[in-house]
């Protein structure tokens, strides 16, 4: 999607630009904005532990791609 709007040149810059974005809190911000501008509530971003536990926790590991 970043190449289609011309905002990286290639899938390697969009990730990094990704993962920035991640690190410095940006990400998160616009979560909050989004979920705002559809009257969600917020609240459960800012503290998950208001999420009920699921009863059974499976573990599932994959191989990292690269």
């Amino acid at each position: 999607m970043l190449i289609l709007a011309d905002k990286a040149s290639s899938i390697d810059e969009g990730r990094q630009m990704i993962l920035e974005n991640i690190k410095n809190g940006k990400g998160f911000e616009k979560l909050i904005e989004l979920v705002k501008s559809q009257n969600g509530d917020v609240s459960y971003l800012e503290d998950t532990s208001k999420f009920n536990r699921a009863r059974i926790i499976e573990p599932i590991i994959s191989k990292k791609i690269r």
